[in-house]
């Protein structure tokens, strides 16, 4: 075997072998260089190599030079709060590409690798600015980090028209300007960026699966940003299809996927009405972006971080909720029906299939629903089976709870039915202004938070260790990241993740745990 210590990683030549082969398969961040025909390890995982194989002597002192080399720099960059070992693997690897993909599970401080790297860049002068696109939701929360880890002044672009043009007054004297996806429709915000835009800007994409449709306005507008310094952030860059990391890596210019008409040929399936059948080569698709992205899962980089145990409730529907179910199963078979003969949309099927998730949430939501379908639906039952194996599940539980709902409705009626029983509870949802104020108050005083997924993003919540997820999502990287408001770093007891979901093989909720199945099952193929 031919050992190479190279800028990052080790890189191994051996003659193939099956069992050793599958070995460093699953080692972290391994990948297979084409050019120089060997699996490179990066130096994060080279303990989990030394379990598989020796290395000699000579070799181990040439790596930790190396990566003493690498490491020398963090002193002169004055972060207030060091990076931990696998940050800085994160943050050499943005130094050398120039241009790349931090795709790191939920709660690892892909904001702060991101601000380590952008000083990093400020301080040699290879930049000026530094341009944040992310979430609305998010922007105050990279105002504190940025504040939290480095010194630097930093902008908000407000939305309101007078604050906004207040705010590009004062970007011109600040190193970080802070946006959300929506202002780049903004005539004159998006000329302010085109004249912002050059060689010397750093462009940050948090939440990057905004930009996971190719068709879309949003991603089409982004990615007329050009730049020699840019970098994506996600946890997950494939939450419903491959097409998807085709579009986020779109933002990066450059060719490793190839063209799209490539792409589709070399991993896409259709059929003789163009519709997809299956992905193929989806574990070459991994091998070529794990040249610009950089991964790493908390399981192999926290040796500290508690255990997270997922328990999924089966539930069984009561005889009149079966009865009231089939309304609505009729109903979407007649909307199918209608779709297949050109008379109706696809759009319209999927509303009529989202009557049937209410209606497994709470026969209520229906019943009160303001949809004119929903209404067409008789609803005559006053059970609501998983309603009530909530309350039976929170009875069991003395520590703080965080409980997930889809639907602000079905959050009020959750919260209003605890309170009723005693329990002490915060509400927020989308319709709430003084999130912080509410946050501070389950933290202090709640036993129980009830929410809706405005609180899936950019909120820590590791007080709480038992998370209750009354519906799931369609997509898996929004239920990723509802439990990594509790499970991340400075957690300090077990999580336990509570999914409840409606037993019968027929229902949607159970179709949506296959489909959920499958796109983590293409995830992985292409991740790993």
């Amino acid at each position: 075997m031919e050992f190479v210590v190279t800028e990052d990683g080790l890189l191994l030549k051996f003659e193939y072998e099956r069992d050793l082969v599958n070995k460093i398969k699953k080692i972290q961040g391994r990948r297979f260089d084409t050019i120089q025909q060997g699996w490179v390890i990066p130096y994060y995982s080279i303990e989990w190599l030394k379990n598989i194989i020796e290395i000699p002597d000579d070799i181990n002192t040439q790596m930790i030079e190396r990566i003493n080399d690498k490491k020398t720099f963090l002193n002169d960059l004055d972060l207030r709060t060091p990076l931990k070992p696998f940050q800085i693997d994160a943050l050499n690897f943005m130094i050398e590409k120039q241009k790349s993909m931090l795709c790191a599970d939920m709660g690892l401080g892909k904001t702060c690798m991101s601000i380590a790297y952008s000083k990093y860049l400020l301080d040699r002068g290879l930049i000026k600015k530094v341009v944040i696109f992310c979430p609305k939701t998010l922007k105050r929360h990279w105002l504190d980090e940025i504040d939290k880890f480095i010194y630097a002044d930093s902008v908000i672009i407000e939305n309101y028209k007078p604050n906004r043009k207040k705010s590009w007054e004062k970007s011109f004297e600040s190193q970080f300007i802070i946006l959300n996806y929506e202002q780049i429709f903004n005539v004159q915000t998006y000329l302010n960026l085109k004249n912002i835009f050059r060689d010397d800007t750093l462009i940050i994409l948090d939440e990057a699966t905004r930009i996971k449709n190719i068709k879309a306005q949003t991603s089409k507008r982004i990615k007329t940003f050009k730049s020699k310094y840019k970098v994506i952030l996600t946890g997950r860059p494939v939450e419903n299809r491959p097409e998807e990391l085709y579009s986020i890596n779109g933002f990066l210019e450059n060719n490793i996927l190839g063209s799209w008409d490539y792409f589709k040929n070399n991993y896409i399936r259709y059929d003789n009405f163009g519709r997809v059948l299956k992905y193929i080569n989806l574990s070459d698709l991994g091998n070529k972006i794990r040249q610009i992205m950089f991964r790493c899962k908390k399981d192999d980089v926290l040796d500290d971080l508690p255990e997270k145990i997922i328990n999924t409730y089966d539930i069984e529907l009561s005889r009149s909720e079966i009865i009231n179910y089939r309304r609505i199963e009729n109903l979407i078979k007649k909307e199918i029906k209608s779709y297949k003969t050109g008379k109706t949309t696809f759009k319209n099927v999927l509303s009529v299939m989202q009557i049937s998730k209410m209606f497994c949430d709470h026969p209520d939501l229906v019943k009160n629903s303001e949809s004119e379908t929903a209404k067409s639906v008789k609803i005559d039952t006053d059970k609501h089976s998983k309603f009530d194996e909530l309350l039976e599940v929170i009875k069991e539980i003395d520590s703080k709870i965080v409980i997930f709902s889809q639907y602000t409705k079905m959050c009020h009626i959750i919260n209003d039915e605890l309170k009723k029983l005693g329990y002490t509870t915060v509400m927020i949802t989308g319709e709430d202004t003084d999130r912080d104020a509410k946050i501070n108050e389950f933290k202090e005083k709640a036993q129980i938070l009830v929410c809706s997924d405005v609180m899936s993003y950019g909120v820590n919540l590791q007080v709480a260790s038992v998370i209750i997820n009354y519906d799931l999502q369609w997509n898996p990287a929004k239920n990723e990241q509802r439990i990594a408001r509790l499970h991340r770093m400075g957690q300090k007891n077990v999580v336990n993740v509570i999914n409840l979901v409606i037993a019968d093989e027929d229902k949607i909720e159970q179709q949506i745990r296959k489909i959920l199945k499958l796109k983590d099952d293409n995830f992985e193929e292409i991740m790993n």
